[in-house]
């Protein structure tokens, strides 16, 4: 499949049936756990067509990668006032169903 996508640049599947959808997940699966990807590179599968499926090499990480993540960087600094109180400490409590 790799070897397919690196040369085709996309592959495209009409039609298939529910076990061919199910094999293809299979296969896309384990060629991600298992580091077949090209560097740099993710295979991506969508819909193709309604009952389709079509298989593409994407550029980088998948967005939401947890290599994409930012790292803990602590606690969020909240801005003071002029007397050096925070901020949140001048919002009130406001009931907007006491009308």
């Amino acid at each position: 499949m790799v070897e397919r996508l690196l040369a085709e640049g996309r592959v495209r599947y009409t039609h298939p049936s529910d076990d061919e959808v199910a094999e293809w997940r299979r296969v896309v699966n384990y060629a991600k756990r298992h580091g077949m990807e090209p560097e740099g590179r993710r295979i991506e599968k969508v819909p193709y067509d309604g009952l389709g499926l079509e298989f593409s090499l994407a550029e980088g990480p998948h967005p939401n990668a947890r290599s994409q993540r930012p790292g803990a960087s602590g606690p969020v600094p909240v801005p003071a006032l002029d007397s050096g109180e925070p901020m949140s400490a001048r919002w009130e409590q406001v009931d907007l169903f006491d009308a």
